[in-house]
């Protein structure tokens, strides 16, 4: 990453921080994703992300952030900016889109659990490095509950995917 971007990504961590700083203290828990890549993480992410009192960012990679010594708020911060970002966009992801209409994506009323849906890299990061829950929960300085999503399609959409493209349904076993 310049040096130029790097700066501007700071200097959005230090607005988003200045703006929702007293939002932060009241977070009771950090949720993480883990299973295999496209089991579903995005669409449970979308669903969780819609309540009032929970922020889900679309595949942020915390625990990537975490191993290059990342703070809480840092963390908390980019995740605000993530999940405000994909809702503004419509929640659209690979031709899919998992917009929950008329409800809390991207915003919230008090939060409460906060968290990211990388569910595949954070699994391969896990196998790695187990560690790296403990060094979570000391950054984050909540409880982490993990969630497992398995849905053994290998690849075929979520139910309840929308897809906002042409689409052509391959079996993945040919």
């Amino acid at each position: 990453m310049s040096r130029r971007k790097r700066l501007q990504s700071y200097l959005e961590y230090l607005l988003i921080l200045s703006r929702y700083r007293k939002q932060l203290d009241p977070i009771e828990s950090y949720v993480g994703f883990i299973g295999y890549p496209r089991s579903g993480h995005s669409l449970i992410g979308s669903i969780l992300d819609a309540h009032p009192h929970v922020i889900i960012s679309h595949e942020l990679d915390v625990l990537g952030k975490l191993q290059r010594n990342w703070t809480r708020n840092r963390v908390f911060c980019e995740i605000l900016k993530n999940s405000f970002s994909h809702a503004k966009k419509g929640r659209s992801q690979t031709g899919y889109s998992y917009d929950v209409p008329n409800q809390y994506q991207g915003c919230f009323e008090t939060l409460k659990v906060i968290g990211d849906n990388k569910g595949g890299k954070s699994t391969i990061r896990l196998q790695q490095d187990p560690n790296l829950i403990e060094s979570l929960e000391v950054v984050i300085n909540k409880p982490v509950k993990l969630t497992a999503v398995l849905n053994g399609s290998c690849g075929v959409p979520p139910p309840g995917a929308h897809h906002t493209k042409g689409f052509s349904r391959r079996d993945p076993y040919n």
